[in-house]
């Protein structure tokens, strides 16, 4: 159980510092096995698909766009 722990725990780590690098402000949450957090302002208005897009091209991290858990998550975006 140690060793699944320490992924998801390695995972995290890699995603809250890549969008810290990417100039997102990210409290690094409880262990857990997801990461949602809104969307930076500058950036709602194009909608979860396309903040999304950006993370992946501009800073190389991939997450999960709100819009896919259901109509209210489009201001959000979640990693796993």
């Amino acid at each position: 159980m140690r060793e699944i722990a320490a992924k998801y725990q390695g995972r995290r780590d890699v995603l809250c510092k890549g969008l810290a690098e990417a100039g997102w402000k990210v409290d690094v949450p409880k262990p857990r096995c997801t990461c949602g957090r809104r969307i930076p302002e500058p950036y709602r208005e194009a909608g979860s698909l396309e903040f999304t897009k950006k993370l992946l091209a501009d800073a190389k991290v991939s997450v999960s766009p709100g819009i896919g858990f259901g109509e209210f998550g489009d201001g959000t975006c979640a990693s796993r």
